[in-house]
């Protein structure tokens, strides 16, 4: 009777469910060429800051622009470290941030750090149920950006105004 340590169970284990993970071998040289996937994921931010960097310019008539590019910066990259806390503490199995705290993070304003973090560290982008949470969270404000940028038209209909 042989015996066999947890320790190699496990790294039998590891082995088998990466060879099950690995993506089949591409078979097209023309699949090969192409830009990842990743890549195009990563110049949509641009698009997306778009309707943020109107407001922003509408906004400089009445208050110094810096103050609020700052202040999206900081909570940004609060936000961006949050997510590496977050990878570093699942890598360890470690407690995590919850998902509420990233949300919370998102919402007032760091949503374009979470997008980088989520591409930098392939971080919460698979998980359905968050990623539909953080568009919802990313489409949000985007509304509210491109409705102040057009005068509220969107909103003051609804207010019966």
């Amino acid at each position: 009777m042989t015996f066999i340590s947890r320790p190699r169970i496990a790294a039998a284990i590891r082995r088998r469910t990466e060879s099950l993970c690995r993506p089949p071998p591409s078979s097209s040289p023309a699949t090969e060429k192409s830009p990842p996937r990743r890549w195009a994921r990563l110049l949509l931010l641009p698009v997306l800051l778009i309707a943020p960097g109107m407001a922003l310019h509408r906004l400089t008539g009445s208050i110094d622009y810096r103050w609020p590019l700052i202040g999206a910066g900081a909570i940004s990259l609060f936000t961006f470290m949050a997510y590496a806390a977050d990878k570093a503490r699942a890598k360890d199995a470690d407690r995590r941030v919850p998902e509420l705290t990233l949300h919370g993070l998102e919402f007032i304003g760091g949503w374009p750090g979470a997008y980088l973090a989520q591409w930098v560290f392939r971080h919460k982008s698979s998980k359905i149920g968050y990623q539909i949470v953080f568009w919802l969270i990313v489409a949000l404000h985007q509304f509210v950006t491109i409705d102040y940028v057009l005068g509220w038209a969107m909103t003051k209909p609804l207010l019966g105004r």
